[in-house]
């Protein structure tokens, strides 16, 4: 499973990423903030491609996530 198929379930994979990697390493704050800046970037990536998608099964396939990709932008925007 990807996140994309379970965007609700985003904190879960990312308290499991996290958790994973700090077996092996740790990781700086810095790092961390990085990774929620670097999932909203891909979020709005995302929306872009399901809002100017030209297959318009693709973008109704898709418009599934958009509300909760847009809560973690703006979760992520409100700190």
């Amino acid at each position: 499973m990807e996140i994309m198929d379970a965007p609700s379930q985003y904190l879960i994979f990312r308290e499991c990423l996290l958790k994973g990697y700090e077996k092996v390493s740790p990781l700086p704050l810095t790092h961390i903030q990085q990774i929620e800046m670097f999932m909203a970037a891909q979020g709005l990536t995302f929306l872009q491609w399901v809002f100017t998608a030209k297959n318009p099964e693709v973008r109704q396939q898709k418009m599934k996530w958009v509300t909760e990709i847009i809560k973690r932008i703006e979760d992520f925007i409100s700190g």
